[in-house]
């Protein structure tokens, strides 16, 4: 009876060692895990970050700001346009930077979205004056090749007009951001308006007095 009772006793020692060391075994696990998910998470806003930084300073060099060329008196501070070209380059910066937006959409969806149906020119306006000088409405914009062809703009989207306050000498202004769709291919020759061989594309914006020219070089 002894004996059987020292078998009993040393065979729950071996059992609650087995469950003690499983237990610290599933502990070393989860903490293991844990260190991994969070290094994982960190290399991951790593990541991002650098890919925001890099869209960033790929989006500056296809930025431009554009200049008022039509030699009216006082129509040169009316208005301040930033024009940003979405060429190959920063469209590649783009999709790698919003990637989890588009991981579900397939190779033809992905073609069915804005970017590649037309060329995309992002805007911001600014203006001291009054806030009509941002109607759109009042606006005419053109592309144009490096062989002279111009494309009207099919469609302009944009958001409501601000008025923002700077702290400084400046005061007060109206603000717009806008986005510019113009086609991609020619209607006459269904060829892509950006190609290997286009050399430049610029934008020519008509307001109330203002004619702005905003010029890139692609080779």
């Amino acid at each position: 009876m002894t004996k059987n009772f020292k078998n009993i006793f040393i065979s729950l020692i071996i059992i609650l060692l087995f469950l003690a060391n499983c237990g610290v075994f599933k502990k070393n696990v989860f903490k293991k895990a844990d260190q991994s998910l969070k290094k994982s998470k960190i290399e991951k806003e790593r990541l991002t970050k650098e890919e925001n930084f890099a869209y960033e300073e790929i989006k500056k060099r296809w930025t431009v700001e554009a200049k008022d060329t039509s030699g009216v008196k006082d129509s040169v501070n009316l208005t301040k346009i930033k024009f940003t070209l979405y060429s190959p380059e920063l469209l590649a910066a783009y999709y790698q930077v919003y990637k989890e937006e588009r991981k579900e959409l397939t190779e033809e969806e992905l073609k069915k979205t804005t970017f590649f149906k037309y060329i995309v020119v992002a805007m911001e306006m600014e203006t001291y004056k009054e806030e009509m000088y941002l109607d759109l409405d009042l606006w005419h914009f053109y592309l144009i090749d490096d062989l002279g062809n111009k494309y009207e703009v099919v469609k302009v989207k944009s958001s409501p007009i601000k008025k923002v306050t700077y702290q400084d000498e400046k005061g007060a202004c109206f603000y717009q951001k806008a986005i510019l769709f113009f086609p991609k291919r020619s209607s006459w020759t269904n060829e892509l308006v950006m190609n290997r061989e286009t050399k430049y594309l610029k934008v020519q914006a008509y307001g109330l007095l203002e004619r702005i020219n905003a010029f890139w070089r692609l080779k």
